[in-house]
């Protein structure tokens, strides 16, 4: 065979199984077998997402959150964490980075200004991660009933599912879904903390010894802010009774 044929039939290839995979479609644009099928889908996910919050309110875990301005690491943060009575997460400052010496001049006043606006960046990013992280069952059932929600193919069998409209209008949230094991494998956010300030949202999944699925690392993007936030959760431990 050719050598040049053979990046041909590999393009051919690919674009053949990519055409393949079922088009992302909304609820609202299929007959009523498939909107049935679509129904069973979310059904089971929100109850697998019922299910694994009500587990993880049992646990106790370590968090750790790196801040990165320009690529280079601004401030670490370690917390103990667990779901208190009212559902919320309390969170127990255990370390920080200790804060840098002032330098004298007006150079020194511009430094510290950028840094404490970078920690009261910290706050809202926070708040913003905990809207997506982990997703509600609640929330999926409003977008579903809005039309907002779409099912197509995410690949390796995973289902995957676009939910626009989750917390605000405009933003988009695409999960990949394993239905055989009932498991979240990824998530990822598009959306703002304001009009000015865009935003990306990747979380990568992780499994506990007893089948609870949790967000392991979360990293936020902010490109105009040349910010970037990464929490990382770890060190689980089931809390007593």
């Amino acid at each position: 065979m050719s050598k040049r044929l053979v990046p041909l039939i590999l393009a051919v290839s690919l674009a053949t199984s990519v055409c393949a995979l079922p088009p992302l479609r909304p609820r609202d644009a299929v007959g009523s077998s498939e909107n049935d099928e679509f129904k069973t889908r979310m059904e089971a996910i929100k109850k697998s997402a019922g299910e694994n919050m009500a587990s993880l309110r049992h646990y106790t875990w370590l968090q750790r959150t790196t801040l990165f301005y320009k690529g280079e690491t601004k401030n670490v943060k370690d917390q103990q964490v667990q779901y208190g009575p009212d559902g919320k997460l309390q969170k127990t400052l255990i370390s920080s980075t200790p804060e840098a010496k002032k330098k004298p001049g007006l150079r020194g006043k511009v430094v510290e200004k950028k840094v404490d606006d970078l920690k009261e960046y910290m706050e809202p990013v926070g708040a913003l991660i905990e809207q997506y992280v982990p997703p509600a069952p609640a929330k999926m059932q409003q977008a579903y009933q809005a039309g907002h929600v779409m099912f197509g193919s995410g690949g390796a069998g995973l289902t995957r599912i676009e939910i626009r409209d989750y917390v605000t209008a405009g933003d988009l949230m695409t999960l990949k879904y394993d239905m055989a094991n009932k498991k979240l494998r990824t998530l990822n956010v598009s959306t703002f903390l304001d009009e000015k300030d865009p935003v990306t949202l990747a979380v990568a999944f992780n499994t506990l010894p007893d089948s609870t699925n949790y967000a392991s690392v979360s990293t936020l993007n902010a490109e105009a802010k040349k910010v970037e936030v990464k929490v990382e959760a770890f060190d689980y431990r089931k809390l007593s009774n």
